[in-house]
């Protein structure tokens, strides 16, 4: 039992990382309420864990927890059902990753998880694809998940992996994986991958030298010939300098959801520099 159990907890919570951006909307006469898969997922495995006397409480987490809850307490009002609702939702998530990682080991769950990202990169291009030519669809690719930086950003690890690992077939897991990240159309990805290939490349003085031009050479070229990539850093930077937010535009818009999020957070420590604003409390700060 415990052998199927580690496994069934290892695959459906690696699954449930993949289905980050799904989100099933139930209604009922009376209400309406969304269940995303990996919400849904991490809640059911913890009462597994618990029953199985399987689940683990670490002290510092607690004191984490334990903060979260006594600034949102204490904090700004209104937004309590916001507040609450977040607080569970973390609690639970990050009980039951703490549980998981100590219960079936990082190094296993990886391997599953590079395994899968594999034919997910695949899904995820034939589904770019195939939205493309029936919708003319210009979002970048991101499969199941809820934006293309946040797909690129997850694909990352097994794209770095497989650079440096010899395994079978690993020019074609190389291809399929970075091929995806680079229709995510995210700066982040272009990024990513141009780092992992300078990381590769730093066994000697020589090699480092090496993968140090390629990274200053890749970003003077995405510069170059990628007008989206070169709007991203330069609203970036404009927005640093003159202290107020991008133009909204399909260039930009990822620039200035970022430097919103930071301006606001800015703002936010220099009025509560110890507490901040607790969770729940995001449209209020921004506004």
């Amino acid at each position: 039992m415990s052998i199927n159990l580690r496994n069934y907890i290892k695959h459906s919570t690696i699954l449930s990382m993949f289905l980050e951006g799904v989100v099933m909307t139930m209604s009922t006469p009376v209400f309406s309420f969304d269940i995303k898969p990996f919400i849904f997922i991490s809640v059911l495995n913890s009462f597994i864990l618990i029953f199985f006397n399987r689940i683990l409480l670490q002290k510092n987490h607690i004191h984490v927890l334990l903060y979260i809850l006594i600034s949102g307490l204490f904090l700004i009002s209104n937004h309590e059902t916001e507040f609450f609702k977040q607080f569970v939702a973390i609690m639970f998530v990050s009980i039951y990753f703490y549980s998981c990682f100590r219960y079936v080991g990082a190094q296993e769950l990886f391997s599953v998880y590079v395994r899968y990202a594999y034919y997910y990169a695949i899904f995820s291009i034939i589904y770019y694809y195939y939205k493309q030519l029936l919708y003319g669809y210009s979002f970048g690719a991101h499969g199941l998940m809820s934006e293309p930086s946040v797909y690129a950003i997850f694909m990352m690890p097994a794209f770095y992996y497989f650079l440096r690992e010899r395994v079978e077939h690993r020019k074609r897991i190389i291809l399929v994986i970075g091929g995806g990240i680079l229709l995510s159309g995210s700066s982040m990805g272009y990024l990513g991958i141009v780092i992992s290939l300078f990381l590769v490349n730093t066994v000697s003085i020589k090699s480092w030298f090496k993968g140090l031009s390629l990274l200053v050479t890749s970003f003077i070229l995405f510069y170059s010939i990628s007008s989206d990539f070169s709007s991203r850093i330069n609203s970036t930077f404009d927005a640093l300098n003159s202290g107020s937010l991008p133009t909204v535009n399909t260039g930009s818009l990822s620039t200035f959801a970022l430097m919103s999020n930071y301006f606001v957070a800015m703002n936010v420590l220099k009025e509560n520099p110890i507490l901040g604003n607790r969770l729940g409390s995001l449209f209020k700060s921004h506004e």
